[in-house]
């Protein structure tokens, strides 16, 4: 299969792949400033990174981005299911960051990483040395524990999404009809009116004549049961001062789990938090501007390359 790259996004000005101790491929792609501040973006479950241009535009100038998506998503080739876990996706970020200092030279890490990927850093502060400088997480849909008052809603939440991947439409005449569902789903939320045709091209895969999930909806599937099984939360309190949490707002009509357990560890753990006012779990495509002003701020009092 070929894969599509979406339509808006500058071809990089350096690139390379790195191949898995198990065959997988994850292809990296450097944008931006690369006198500046090094920053790594990556996605949710399901989604790519190119499909987020309408926030990580607006970091070009400013830094130097290291732009991925996770195993079995956007530009990678899809690989085995049974790897496709966050465990695996841990390891793989640590061979990520090994790899791009050895490409593009030693700098001081920074991360901004939507949902899965956000869990995916903090799983692989578990095992391995903890290497960011400074690490936005965006609204991370962290499992509560098993006794905890959200467990039930959390976990109904997980197997609703994971069915509700299972049943999802894989091939598509156009990219236009993707980005048509994307539009009409009531779960994502008002994006920035062109996020809808990015993600769409950054999730698609040329088959023949049609077009094809690039992360199929089994995978995708997986990837809620797996996190559903995660307990996580406690590794949070013992995390650096240089995290912040960008979420949802829990308080809007439609807030969903990882909004409600994102403020319950904010109060548990006094977890530099911040809800962005009536939005979703989208939010970096929903207010880009209001984001990017959030992270922009926050490097600039963590960053050793700022001035």
């Amino acid at each position: 299969m070929n894969k599509l790259r979406a339509q808006k996004v500058p071809t990089p000005t350096q690139r390379f792949d790195i191949k898995m101790m198990d065959g997988a491929i994850i292809r990296v792609r450097r944008h931006g400033n690369p006198f500046g501040p090094r920053v790594f973006i990556s996605h949710g479950n399901g989604f790519a990174s190119d499909g987020y241009w309408q926030f990580w535009r607006l970091l070009l100038e400013e830094y130097d981005l290291i732009i991925y998506d996770q195993r079995s998503h956007g530009e990678n080739p899809t690989h085995d299911l049974d790897s496709h876990n966050v465990e695996t996706f841990a390891n793989d970020l640590n061979t990520l960051l090994e790899s791009t200092s050895k490409n593009f030279g030693e700098k001081p890490n920074h991360g901004i990483f939507h949902s899965l990927s956000a869990i995916v850093a903090v799983s692989h502060g578990q095992n391995f040395e903890w290497p960011w400088e400074a690490l936005v997480l965006v609204d991370p849909p962290f499992s509560p524990p098993p006794n905890h008052h959200l467990a039930p809603y959390f976990l109904e939440a997980e197997k609703e999404l994971s069915a509700l991947a299972l049943g999802r439409q894989e091939e598509f005449k156009s990219a236009s009809d993707l980005a048509t569902k994307f539009k009409r789903s009531k779960f994502l939320g008002t994006w920035h009116p062109e996020s809808y045709e990015d993600m769409a091209n950054a999730t698609l895969s040329a088959r023949g004549e049609n077009y094809s999930l690039s992360c199929p909806p089994k995978y995708e599937a997986k990837i809620f049961n797996d996190n559903s099984n995660l307990n996580l939360t406690e590794l949070l309190q013992s995390l650096p001062s240089s995290v912040l949490y960008i979420c949802a707002d829990p308080k809007k009509e439609s807030a969903r789990g990882p909004a409600y357990m994102n403020l319950y560890l904010h109060e548990r753990y006094g977890l530099n938090y911040q809800a962005m006012v009536d939005t979703g779990h989208m939010l970096q495509l929903e207010r880009p501007e209001e984001f990017v002003e959030k992270v922009k701020i926050f490097f600039a009092s963590h960053s050793s390359l700022e001035e």
